[in-house]
């Protein structure tokens, strides 16, 4: 009996062996299966082994004698609720997805999510963008690898005044932001060259290639954003009409330190740490927001947007 489940023991493992050997390469021949098989296995297990694959139509052989993966082989399905394989699918055809994967390995995941319906999530409401240029997924994984793998990083940047594409120094990538306002994404990055931190939009960097490691620890990192925060956080006041504090936390998605309680009159207050060099893009959040939410402090911030205010009256007078 022992002799028995040794012998049947071995030949679901070869055959586990083999199929995963034909997943991962498009074809391979019985001689080179015989050169890495044979030593380990008595030639009676393989040659059965082989035979039921080939029978089962798990393998195909070929006229030239090479296997390939047969069709019989059905993608698995992946070990989640309906629910949740529903909503893998969903976001596998998301604009964003392709930055992260290409588009073979998004299709065999939403292969392997099986016959789920996927359109109970195409009624989410994502605000509409305004046209975003596009990206690089090569751009966006090597900056992804980087940051994984503590790595600086060289690249070159369009610059918005000249136009003009620039080779940049070395740098630290440590933060990948995306703004469901606008659809955009940016990196937030350290230059050792200059000592400060460095916001980018992804669409215009380009020849991103990671580079030998930074040496730089968490703690040296977060020391370095600390330096470049407004001395004073932001503090608004939000009313509860229209949505206003889902559409809040939706806008300020990326925000530091965020804090948020609720008041005694129904209204909300929420508070969060900023990048001075952020200013301007906080201002131009808050006025989507429109009047339901108030900026209370600083006075910094206030100042900005009543310059914005008063830019876009003047327009309008012309």
């Amino acid at each position: 009996m022992e002799l028995f489940h040794e012998y049947y023991s071995g030949q679901c493992q070869l055959a586990l062996d083999i199929l995963a050997r034909a997943k991962a390469e498009s074809r391979f021949t019985r001689g080179e299966l015989e050169s890495i098989y044979g030593e380990d296995h008595v030639p009676s297990p393989f040659f059965d082994t082989l035979k039921e694959l080939t029978g089962s139509g798990l393998l195909d052989a070929s006229k030239d004698g090479a296997y390939l993966l047969g069709e019989s082989l059905r993608p698995m399905r992946a070990p989640l609720p309906a629910l949740e394989r529903a909503y893998l699918k969903y976001l596998c055809h998301t604009p964003e997805a392709s930055l992260f994967l290409e588009p073979e390995a998004l299709e065999r995941i939403s292969q392997n999510c099986g016959d789920v319906d996927e359109g109970l999530f195409l009624g989410i409401l994502r605000p509409p963008l305004p046209p975003v240029p596009e990206i690089d997924p090569q751009v966006f994984r090597a900056i992804l690898r980087a940051i994984a793998e503590g790595r600086m990083i060289s690249y070159r940047y369009h610059t918005q005044s000249s136009g003009e594409w620039k080779t940049a120094l070395h740098a630290v990538p440590f933060r990948l932001e995306h703004s469901v306002l606008d659809g955009r994404w940016w990196l937030l990055s350290y230059s050792p060259a200059d000592g400060r931190p460095i916001k980018s939009r992804l669409e215009n960097l380009d020849q991103v290639e990671p580079e030998g490691p930074h040496g730089m620890d968490e703690e040296a990192l977060q020391e370095i954003t600390r330096q470049k925060l407004a001395p004073e956080r932001a503090v608004l006041h939000i009313l509860s009409p229209k949505n206003a504090l889902e559409r809040t936390f939706l806008t300020f998605d990326n925000a530091l330190d965020m804090e948020a309680h609720a008041l005694e009159d129904g209204s909300a207050e929420l508070s969060f740490a900023w990048f001075q060099f952020d200013g301007r893009d906080i201002v131009k959040k808050l006025l989507y927001l429109g009047e339901a939410v108030t900026l209370v402090k600083p006075e910094s911030l206030r100042e900005m947007m009543r310059e914005k205010l008063e830019e876009c009256l003047n327009k309008q007078k012309t």
